[in-house]
């Protein structure tokens, strides 16, 4: 797992920890992107493209 992969697992960790009630808005580029989409769906970041300008939704 790269490092950067490590580092957003955390940082998401960390918002989980807070119990927002609220939405929260992240705007990153295709690498933080396909992390994420990894931490949500247990999906290999090589398998997942994302397009740009597009709205991805996930929840805790």
């Amino acid at each position: 797992m790269n490092l950067y992969v490590i580092r957003i697992s955390n940082f998401l960790d960390e918002l989980k920890l807070q119990e927002y009630n609220k939405n929260i808005l992240l705007v990153a580029h295709g690498g933080v992107l396909r992390a994420i989409h990894w931490y949500f769906n247990g999906i290999d970041n090589s398998l997942f493209t994302c397009e740009n300008c597009k709205i991805y939704k996930y929840i805790f």
